[in-house]
């Protein structure tokens, strides 16, 4: 089979996918900016694979074609493209692995190119990390309703995810980022202390090289449990110190093997205890345990296996204490313990379950 004239090799696609993530963090070192552009000056494949990236996010063609670009006596100093080859990167020219395929020079479609090529640096400079997760399609992983998923990442990293939990990887040479979208996930990380591996729940981050520890994404903040080794906890506080207490503004903090860390939505701890890790992780046997919690809490944790949710609508009901263990297959241990209750009547509905008190 003849091979593609056009093609780009895959791993100058990778490189220049891996450059592209760097460039657009919120701070770029110098010696990064000096990398990228002697990787853009090596080839102008280079510049192409770069483009190709970039039309996940903007397609570089529709930027306007009477961009700027710099003079003939600029560019022999500063163009990205100062070799040879860059002349034959013309409509129908192609070049593959750096070796430039025969056609006749077009000394204007190279500077075109190294226009463009300038302009997206400079908008990509404008984007933080944050519009990254956003704009791309990294490998992100999704369970439903009652499913549960294990995903072993390409560094033998395992990450079990709980019910209605959503990550997304991004494994980059210096270190593995795992964003938890929502839900619960535990996970098994490979020991790699030149690469952390690091994941970002909302505003906190847990940071380890070679551990186990569950990191539970709720709607009132993030509950980090270490079931081995020990991880670093970092929040980013989305309120004034003024506004809190001494003590709750999250410095990074180290989480050991049966610890546990509960960080609220604004970014402040709201307690670090000691963990009873097998509760914590008891959902991998499909199974809740429920040590003197309101009962609201016990069905708001239990509706994440339910297709039909269960509402307790009288607040007094709500604050009923409940210690029991109960399978996360259906709703029925739940409404039969629920049932034997004094007072409390259990009514179905077709779109429903509701708990409420007899009349």
């Amino acid at each position: 089979m003849s091979r593609d004239p056009h093609a780009i090799a895959p791993q100058i696609s990778q490189a220049a996918a891996e450059w592209f993530i760097i460039m657009r963090e919120p701070v770029v070192s110098e010696a990064d900016r000096a990398g990228f552009a002697a990787w853009l000056q090596a080839s102008p494949v280079h510049v192409r694979a770069y483009l190709d990236v970039t039309r996940l996010w903007g397609d570089a063609a529709q930027l306007d074609p009477e961009l700027p670009v710099a003079e003939d006596s600029e560019l022999a100093a500063a163009n990205v493209l100062p070799m040879p080859e860059a002349a034959q990167l013309r409509k129908g020219a192609a070049t593959v692995g750096g070796e430039p395929a025969s056609a006749a020079p077009q000394r204007k479609t190279g500077r075109r190119l190294y226009a463009i090529a300038a302009s997206v640096v400079l908008l990509a400079g404008l984007v933080g990390t944050g519009a990254w997760w956003q704009l791309h399609q990294l490998p992100t992983y999704v369970t439903e309703v009652g499913e549960q998923r294990v995903i072993t990442l390409e560094d033998g990293s395992i990450v079990r995810l709980n019910s209605r939990s959503e990550v997304k990887v991004r494994m980059l040479p210096e270190q593995r980022l795992i964003e938890l979208v929502d839900g619960q996930a535990l996970f098994e990380v490979a020991k790699d202390p030149q690469r952390p591996f690091i994941v970002r729940s909302g505003n906190v981050t847990a940071r380890a090289v070679g551990t186990q520890f569950d990191v539970y994404r709720k709607p009132t903040g993030t509950v980090v449990t270490v079931v081995e080794g020990q991880v670093e906890v970092r929040t980013e506080p989305k309120i004034l110190k003024s506004e809190v207490s001494a003590g709750e503004l999250v410095a990074p903090m180290s989480v050991r093997a049966g610890e546990q860390v509960i960080v609220g939505r604004t970014g402040a701890i709201e307690q670090k205890r000691d963990a009873n890790v097998n509760a914590a992780t008891r959902w991998l046997q499909q199974e809740l345990v429920f040590e003197g919690q309101p009962l609201s809490a016990v069905v708001e944790e239990f509706n994440r296996y339910q297709r039909i949710p269960i509402v307790v609508d009288d607040p007094a009901l709500g604050e009923l204490r409940v210690n029991a263990v109960f399978n996360t297959t259906g709703p029925e241990p739940l409404l039969r313990f629920v049932s034997r209750m004094e007072d409390v009547h259990v009514e179905r509905t077709p779109r429903e379950i509701r708990i409420t008190s007899k009349q």
